[in-house]
């Protein structure tokens, strides 16, 4: 880990990390793990992918919802009507997951050219919006 920090950093970068990978938050140790540091943040030349920030991304999701009712041709024909039919349809509905990101579906569409290199990296994009249709079906 310590070997993909310095690459990372390309330098004397400062940092949170611990040997193992995990976030430090001791003040103490902080300040030792970086008494020799000259860059905050800095400007690479190198982009590097690292497992630091996967997560587990399953999920279950409800998409596509539609609920109607069709009233009975017995009552519709009375007023000259052959059916007629009220419905509702939900997209979107619900996902449950413990993925920390906006979408576990994540779309992975980044105009760099090298998309099939970062399979499934969440580029950050804007979550599926809800929406809903209501409708009625006439015939006469």
């Amino acid at each position: 880990v310590s070997y993909m920090i310095d690459v990372m950093a390309d330098g004397k970068r400062w940092t949170n990390l611990n040997e193992d990978g995990t976030l430090c938050n001791d003040p103490v140790k902080l300040a030792e793990m970086n008494q020799n540091t000259t860059m905050w943040s800095p400007y690479t030349s190198k982009m590097v992918l690292t497992d630091w920030a996967i997560e587990k991304a399953s999920f279950l999701r409800l998409n596509t919802l539609t609920l109607g009712y069709t009233i009975p041709q017995s009552i519709t024909k009375r007023v000259g009507i052959n059916s007629l039919r009220f419905y509702a349809t939900a997209y979107n509905v619900f996902t449950i997951t413990d993925y920390t990101g906006f979408d576990p579906e994540s779309d992975c569409i980044k105009k760099s050219g090298q998309e099939s290199l970062t399979p499934s990296c969440d580029y950050s994009g804007y979550p599926r919006s809800r929406s809903f249709v209501f409708g009625v079906n006439l015939n006469f």
